[in-house]
Formats: structure tokens, sequence, C-alpha cells
């Protein structure tokens, strides 16, 4: 049997399957999803990932692409900037927290949910998520660029809201957190839109992401990216931006 961290693929799936569901819900049947087909992955930094259609008024439009994020898991890749191109200070040296350029289209990522690591058998605490997102900034000391990994935000629910679940005090619900968009700047040219969340990796981090009170968890997150013309499909399910500005 393929596990994650003790998690069975299967569990995995099915929670993803339910939680997509929700989603669809929340839109009353606006957005909708196909089956689910999750398995374990090699030469990612994370151990699984899997698909699922993405339907908007009847028309598939796209794909969901579900990730299992463990402890340590995350996105990044060296794709962008190779390890040693940029100061690591407080993250790993490693590929997975190194911020990568996606394409031009927008994406949103759902919060799915998560499973206990240390109790396996329990059941999943649906739409419960917390990861970090991470970008990178340029400081300029005495003509040196200082070009570092540092914390934009995150995606899934509030740090309140996810111990909320975690303690079982209250069950999470479903979050849409927009990870690529567009704003709209004023310049001496006048209004001009450009894009934000580019680049970014996103990061279970270990040291912070990890305060639930009983034992660490495997994660699902779905990443949804569409074209400007399709942006309404994102729209209906009421992404908000990361806490803290790009």
């Amino acid at each position: 049997m393929h596990t994650v961290s003790g998690i069975s693929v299967e569990a995995l799936t099915e929670t993803a399957h339910v939680a997509l569901g929700g989603y669809s819900a929340e839109t009353s049947g606006l957005v909708t999803f196909g089956s689910v087909a999750l398995d374990l992955v090699k030469g990612k930094g994370y151990p699984a990932r899997g698909e699922a259609s993405f339907h908007y008024g009847g028309e598939r439009i796209g794909t969901a692409h579900i990730i299992a994020f463990e402890p340590g898991s995350g996105t990044g890749d060296e794709s962008t900037y190779a390890i040693g191109w940029l100061n690591h200070v407080g993250y790993p040296e490693t590929p997975q927290v190194i911020p990568r350029d996606n394409d031009d289209r927008n994406e949103v990522s759902l919060a799915l949910g998560s499973h206990s690591i240390g109790s396996p058998d329990d059941d999943p605490l649906l739409f419960a998520s917390r990861l970090s997102v991470l970008g990178v900034l340029d400081t300029q000391t005495s003509g040196l660029v200082d070009r570092r990994i540092v914390l934009k935000g995150h995606i899934g629910q509030t740090a309140q809201d996810f111990e909320d679940a975690i303690r079982g005090i209250r069950p999470a619900s479903p979050k849409a957190t927009t990870t690529v968009g567009r704003r709209t700047v004023s310049t001496d040219d006048g209004l001009k839109v450009e894009q934000i969340g580019n680049p970014h990796a996103i990061y279970y981090n270990p040291e912070t992401d990890c305060r639930e009170p009983t034992s660490p968890l495997v994660q699902l997150v779905a990443f949804m990216a569409v074209d400007s013309q399709h942006v309404g499909a994102l729209n209906a399910l009421t992404p908000r931006l990361s806490s803290l500005p790009w």
C-alpha cells in the first residue's frame, strides 16, 4: 500500500474528492470537478500529487493539481534560481524552498484538508490547511545586492482558524487563496495592470507552520490556473489575497 508519512494514498484521494465537492457546493454547482487521481511522485519537493478536471458552467477549462505536503515539503525548484543564487537565511538549502516563476495565468489554491501523521486512522480535518508562501526580496547595502528568500504570506486558513480546527474547537470552512493574480497600480504614465505572486514557492515550514498541539500533518492543497478569459471561474471561488502584500 502506498503511503505518505503513514497515511494511505487512498485516504488522501478520498479527502481530496470530498473537499472538492464542498467547493463545488459553495458555488451552487457553477464550478465542478472530475474524479481525483492521486499517487506518489519522485524527483519533486513533495511526496504525492494528483489531478482532477476543472469545469465552469459545464465547460472544462483546466485541471486542478492536487499536492500532498508533509513537513518540509515545497513546490519550489531551480527553474528560475539555482541553489547559491539566493540567500536562504531561515530556510534550508534545498530546491523546494526556491521561488519559481509560474506562467502568466491567474492561479488560486484551495485548502482541501489534513491528516494527522501521529494518528493515521483518525478522520481527516476537512478544509484545514495553512502553508507558507515564499518569495524573493532584493535589498542593497553599500552597493551590494542581497537577494533572499522571504515569507510573503500564507495560503489556507488564518493561524487562529487553523489551530481551532486542529484542536477540534471549530471545523474549518472552504478557503481559496490567490497565489498568482493581477492588480492595478498608478504610475507616472497612468494606471497599469501588473502581475502579483511571481516568483513564489509554497512551503510547509516545520518550524512555523506546525502549530498543531498533537502531531504534524499531511496537508492537501489544490492549485488551479486559468487564462484571463476564464478568470470568472476563479472569482466564483471567492479567493482572498495572501495575508501579506506582494
